[in-house]
């Protein structure tokens, strides 16, 4: 089966092959948390596939959920998390792993791929891609690692949980 995947809101396409969505066992999950200072972190590796970066998603969403923040909030974290998950698809053609961290004031979402690259030769563009990360979040960057890199962007958490302010809609 062949699948059009769109990256940041329609603008870039690629054409994809797969097969299926990836099964449970193919997630690996690593639900180690912490609850050390009010910090808490999940995880969770996905195979290089087109549906990888929905499932990534889900598991932000729902680990989200859990700690108790707000649609809103998911919703955001949720649209950084698939930007990323859908580069790492699509640009660097690997499995990914995502870090999600909730720290007292900022929750940063990781996600590492196995494609090492250089910082300055990635490309933002306002209103697509890493533009649309950037300006969802506080902070974002690169880490290059020995076996890859990790892209991370990093969101003001304390005013989102559920409770904390109203919102008015």
């Amino acid at each position: 089966m062949v699948v059009e995947w769109c990256v940041g809101r329609g603008i870039a396409w690629s054409r994809m092959t797969t097969s299926r969505a990836p099964t449970n066992s193919e997630v690996r999950s690593n639900h180690t948390e912490s609850h050390l200072s009010g910090n808490t972190s999940v995880s969770a590796g996905f195979p290089a596939d087109v549906e990888s970066p929905r499932a990534a998603r889900r598991f932000v969403s729902d680990a989200m959920r859990a700690w108790g923040f707000s649609r809103e909030a998911r919703d955001e974290a949720e649209l950084v998390t698939t930007e990323l998950a859908a580069n790492a698809v699509v640009h660097a053609d690997s499995a990914f792993s995502v870090l999600l961290h909730n720290g007292s004031e900022v929750l940063r979402i990781a996600v590492h791929d196995t494609m090492p690259i250089d910082p300055p030769l990635l490309v933002v563009r306002p209103r697509r891609g890493l533009g649309l990360v950037s300006s969802f979040s506080r902070a974002w960057g690169v880490d290059v690692t020995a076996n890859g890199k990790t892209v991370w962007a990093e969101m003001d958490a304390a005013p989102w949980i559920a409770g904390r302010i109203q919102r008015t809609e």
